[in-house]
């Protein structure tokens, strides 16, 4: 009976700091929503100065311009369009395959539909995160997704750390060469 009363306060005490019902509010859905919120706020103030609104129309407007026309041309042909998907989804399936296989290198065999799970969430994490590449939260949301789907956060983190060093690390030694040999023969 006491452990009840004491939930029930629990409850009031977070229902009242964020207001509205206690199951409908996580706090760090409120810190993502404020930050989102202050995000858009900046935007606004920019466009209602003149000197923002002419940074944006200066630098981003020509952007847009010649960037629509030429993803309205990509979704025009059917083709770009199966091309782009089935990258996009070849592209995913690969990194998971890479998580799979960096999880079985420490001799755990997770569940592969568990390790796309917890590949697309650190994704998404990982989007988030202001930093190149996601680095540093999607190495953490990688390790608690897996130590989450039930492998001993050893070999979470150990297979974390094998799976970002075949997948961000070991290419760009290969992209620096590879854009220093386009520039030398003037590709790009």
């Amino acid at each position: 009976m006491r452990a009840a009363k004491s939930t029930r306060r629990t409850r009031c005490r977070r229902t009242e700091r964020f207001g509205g019902r206690d199951d409908d509010r996580d706090p760090r859905a409120e810190v993502v929503r404020l930050a989102v919120d202050s995000a858009g706020g900046d935007v606004l103030v920019a466009l209602a100065i003149p000197a923002g609104r002419r940074l944006v129309i200066g630098r981003f407007l020509p952007v847009v311009r010649r960037v629509v026309p030429r993803v309205v041309a990509i979704f025009q042909d059917p083709r770009k369009v199966f091309t782009l998907f089935a990258g996009a989804l070849l592209l995913d399936m690969s990194f998971v395959a890479a998580l799979t296989s960096a999880t079985r290198a420490f001799g755990v065999t997770p569940s592969i539909p568990s390790v796309a799970v917890v590949y697309f969430a650190g994704a998404i994490i990982g989007s988030a995160v202001p930093t190149p590449g996601g680095l540093g939260g999607v190495e953490a949301a990688l390790s608690a997704g897996l130590v989450a789907v039930g492998l001993d956060a050893s070999v979470a983190v150990s297979s974390v750390v094998l799976f970002r060093l075949c997948t961000y690390w070991l290419p760009i030694p290969f992209g620096w060469a590879s854009l220093n040999y386009l520039q030398r023969a003037a590709a790009i």
